[in-house]
């Protein structure tokens, strides 16, 4: 009787591990533990595929050679591989769910993003991979004194090593006793909140990750003027699991706001793959500059407001500040987003005036509003202006300074007329090459339409990738067919309005139009005034992705119950193009070789 029993009790001990499991993670604190776990799965993957304790003075080439990145590719892909498997299986058998869709869109990406960052390195096989102005181991004049001793240079890396070093503000440099605002200072006029947040990371590493003894050894055509230990290096590398837990928070954002929007079923999941499997997230994990750290707290404010819209609670009105103030104070360009709240919040202004009609309470709705919008100011003037009007009043750096390119530089982009450089689709430039910029005949060869350059720098970054054209153009494809579907997702949406006369939900119209003028007209803008190919950027406008994946999905559930011909082509066009598209990023980012720079 005794031995029969033990099966039961092991059981009965595993059942109530598995319920107390469960009840963690669909509990009150959910959230909570997904988060720490999330963190310690991105640890634990980076200690054991991705973490060195110097670099390899190696061509870059060799790094696919090496047993650990081989293994974490395949590691990556089975888990890929298993999602979609069971997507089939759960399908076939008719047991997808809404819920279970949603997760499986969420975990694919999240993937695909830790992938590409954590085998893509900041520094390594001397070669610095796919950044964008982090000058490591500056050649720059402008090395600064900090304690009797030379601060890292300008450039992102330069900034961020700096602050961890020293733990002070960088300084803008002097020359001929003026200071210095050309292009050559190399980012130090940026706001700091980045690169603060970066080093903190590092010292919090530095708790428990050593690098080799030693320095790093730089080639000699980096003319380095600086000493980096191996430990130093390995922290600055370590910073990608921050980015990369920031990118995994941001899809939890995405989703929450395409459920605001009132998204449901296939036009939901249509919306949601989209915006997830945007390529660009992928870059903003790795790249070592504030665009993507700016842009993921934009996305957090545009979704506490329309939570604030919805209920105009204090939480919500300081999460509103918080996240613009924090946005502004990582790059300035992050006010952008005001211009989707401002009107927003006069929305709920007059609406709190409604409801103080007839309120018998002594402090009436509008009041409530008054104040949380004078704490609102409190939190986000200062919050936000901070960096500017302390670099104004230190070094008389403008307010709202840019560091402007030379005209002489190859970059410049001369001669074309705005509407063929910001409107003009189709055009040359589609059919040129999958990347942004790129050779022929021995010449750099670069795009001029801002549309084209937006879309390439937003699946690939603004360099090319070695040995993968093939697998790039297949994205490339099934991205321009989503924009093709985009545009003409504005007849049939404006079709349907008049033909079945239904209600507009305007609190999602205002969002996708408003979302998609603001940063296309910021990026016009921009481009107009600094016509430069380097400011023809996905990265300056990424949150454009929410409205364009949310009209399309906006659209597919307009078009979902209409039986004609033009809704099930519409239909079937749009599911196709979401799939490829999807599938076709992942592959090519579990299997992408080295980067040409």
């Amino acid at each position: 009787m005794e031995k029969a029993t033990e099966p039961n009790a092991l059981k009965s001990l595993l059942s109530k591990i598995g319920n107390a499991i469960k009840g963690i993670y669909t509990g009150k604190y959910r959230w909570l533990a997904i988060c720490v776990s999330c963190i310690l799965f991105l640890y634990a993957t980076y200690f054991i595929f991705a973490f060195k304790t110097q670099p390899t003075n190696l061509d870059k080439e060799y790094v696919w050679q090496d047993a650990r990145y081989i293994l974490f590719r395949v590691y990556c892909t089975l888990i890929e591989l298993g999602l979609f498997v069971y997507g089939v299986y759960l399908l076939a058998n008719k047991k997808l769910t809404f819920r279970k869709a949603t997760v499986l869109i969420a975990l694919g990406s999240a993937i695909m993003i830790m992938t590409y960052s954590f085998s893509t390195p900041i520094y390594d096989y001397d070669s610095v991979w796919n950044q964008h102005d982090a000058y490591y181991a500056s050649n720059s004049p402008y090395l600064m004194e900090v304690n009797g001793q030379y601060d890292y240079g300008g450039g992102h890396f330069g900034l961020i090593m700096t602050v961890y070093k020293y733990w002070v503000i960088p300084e803008v440099a002097k020359v001929g006793g003026q200071y210095d605002f050309s292009f050559s200072i190399l980012e130090r006029y940026q706001p700091k909140t980045f690169y603060f947040v970066s080093a903190l990371f590092m010292r919090f590493n530095s708790l428990f990750m050593k690098g080799a003894e030693g320095n790093v050894i730089f080639p000699a055509s980096m003319h380095a003027k600086v000493d980096i230990t191996n430990t130093e290096w390995a922290l600055l590398e370590s910073t990608r699991i921050l980015y990369v837990a920031i990118q995994w928070l941001q899809i939890f954002f995405l989703y929450k706001i395409l459920k605001l929007l009132n998204l449901k079923g296939k036009g939901f999941l249509i919306a949601f793959a989209i915006v997830s499997f945007f390529p660009m997230w992928c870059f903003f994990a790795t790249w070592i500059n504030n665009d993507g750290m700016s842009f993921f707290f934009s996305i957090v404010a545009i979704y506490f407001t329309l939570r604030y819209v919805k209920e105009r609670r204090w939480l919500f009105a300081i999460a509103i500040a918080l996240s613009i103030g924090i946005s502004m104070s990582i790059k300035l360009s992050g006010g952008l987003i005001a211009l989707f709240v401002a009107p927003l919040l006069i929305y709920a202004f007059i609406n709190s005036i409604k409801e103080s009609k007839g309120n018998a309470n002594r402090f009436k709705p509008w009041m409530t509003f008054i104040a949380q919008m004078l704490v609102f100011a409190i939190i986000v003037f200062p919050l936000g202006l901070f960096w500017p009007v302390y670099n104004n009043i230190k070094y008389g750096q403008p307010i709202l300074f840019f560091s402007e390119i030379s005209r002489t530089s190859q970059l410049f982009v001369d001669g074309v007329d705005p509407f063929s450089m910001f409107f003009l689709f189709p055009n040359v430039d589609v059919f040129k090459s999958v990347w942004v910029i790129h050779g022929k005949n021995g010449a750099i060869v670069q795009d001029t339409s801002f549309l084209t350059a937006v879309i390439k720098t937003g699946l690939y970054g603004e360099y090319g990738f070695n040995h993968s054209v093939g697998q790039a153009g297949v994205l490339y494809v099934f991205a321009l067919g989503l924009f093709c579907l985009f545009i003409l997702s504005l007849p049939c949406y404006i079709y349907i309005l008049i033909k079945d006369k239904g209600g507009v939900d305007k609190m999602r119209l205002y969002t996708i139009l408003s979302l998609l003028i603001i940063f296309y007209g910021w990026g016009v803008y921009f481009c107009y005034n600094h016509p430069f190919v380097c400011n023809m950027d996905m990265r300056y406008i990424a949150p454009i992705i929410i409205p364009f994946g949310a009209f399309i999905g906006v659209t597919y559930e307009k078009m979902e119950s209409r039986q004609n011909a033009l809704g099930l082509i519409y239909k079937n066009t749009a599911l196709s193009l979401t799939f490829g598209y999807a599938f076709s990023g992942v592959v090519l980012y579990l299997t992408l070789i080295g980067w040409t720079c």
